[in-house]
């Protein structure tokens, strides 16, 4: 929530298991793989050079493109691996499909935090970098899926009702179009996480003749309440800064949130997103930052609602 409005993470996924790689220092002796120079091994350490040597080939390949066109071919051009977007985002890498990608939209994905009951706005900016006119069709995903293994407020999937300000128009040769996304009647979907994925259908012209390419756009929407907690640490001075470290709230069906906010001592308040109607505070850590000697403070309380 607190990465630009963005929902979705992450972006992508890369290969990361098992990757037979260069040595370094006689590390990891035990998982030899080509030859005595190499080993095989896993994590985001393996998954993440995949990404950055392809962002590299998308400059060398595109020099006047910029961090979002490069991101933007990256995570449309993905293949999708089946599962939702907050476990593969819009899915494997694809670097030869990415290199040659056509038209990027820009936020790579869409995000709607509807707290209330007004309708929440996204504009989504769609640039045709190639050379020709093409014909753009936006398709919705019929239904939102909640995480795997989370049931959010007792759904595993939602129905939405998300419209666009056009869904069928002709973008020119190396021009741009915005569009406006809206959610309407939030109040109608229940408390949790929900994802799905937006398709851009790409034709050869503003016909509509062939279809050539999809842009996978990754959609998130998190129906949630807020929460307002105050507490007053002991013998706090007024310019000392606290952190609160690690505030827990535990749902009904055993979700956990945690989140951290930094606190002065005229303002100990702290404003969090939850995706229930009831909730346990189940613990607060409090750092005092000034004062290094100063112990941290631990607050326990119960059964707190929105």
């Amino acid at each position: 929530l607190a990465n630009n409005g963005l929902l979705i993470k992450p972006d992508i996924v890369a290969p990361g298991v098992d990757i037979c790689a260069a040595q370094y220092d006689g590390a990891w002796a035990d998982r030899e793989c080509l030859d005595d120079s190499h080993v095989a091994i896993s994590g985001t350490s393996m998954a993440t050079p995949h990404v950055s040597g392809l962002a590299a080939l998308l400059k060398q390949a595109h020099p006047d493109w910029g961090y979002d066109e490069i991101k933007g071919a990256i995570v449309g051009s993905a293949v999708d691996l089946g599962y939702d977007a907050f476990t593969q985002g819009a899915g494997r890498v694809d670097a030869l499909a990415a290199v040659t990608f056509e038209v990027i939209a820009s936020p790579s994905s869409l995000s709607f935090l509807a707290t209330g009951s007004a309708d929440q706005n996204s504009t989504l900016t769609i640039e045709n970098v190639s050379q020709n006119a093409r014909g753009i069709k936006i398709v919705k995903p019929g239904v939102l899926v909640a995480p795997q293994g989370y049931p959010g407020g007792g759904a595993t999937e939602i129905e939405y009702d998300l419209s666009f300000s056009e869904d069928e128009f002709c973008v020119q040769a190396d021009s741009g179009k915005n569009v406006t996304a809206t959610l309407q009647n939030p109040t109608q979907i229940p408390t949790g996480y929900y994802s799905g994925t937006i398709a851009l259908e790409i034709y050869s012209d503003c016909e509509f003749s062939e279809k050539i390419e999809d842009v996978r756009v990754p959609l998130g929407l998190a129906r949630l309440n807020r929460i307002t907690v105050n507490i007053t640490p002991r013998e706090l001075e007024t310019d000392e800064i606290v952190w609160f470290k690690e505030i827990g709230f535990v749902s009904p069906n055993g979700y956990f949130v945690m989140d951290n906010h930094r606190l002065d001592a005229n303002q100990l308040s702290g404003t969090f997103y939850v995706d229930g109607n009831s909730y346990d505070l189940f613990y607060t850590r409090f750092n005092i930052v000034v004062d290094p000697d100063y112990p941290p403070e631990w607050f326990v309380a119960k059964e707190f609602k929105p």
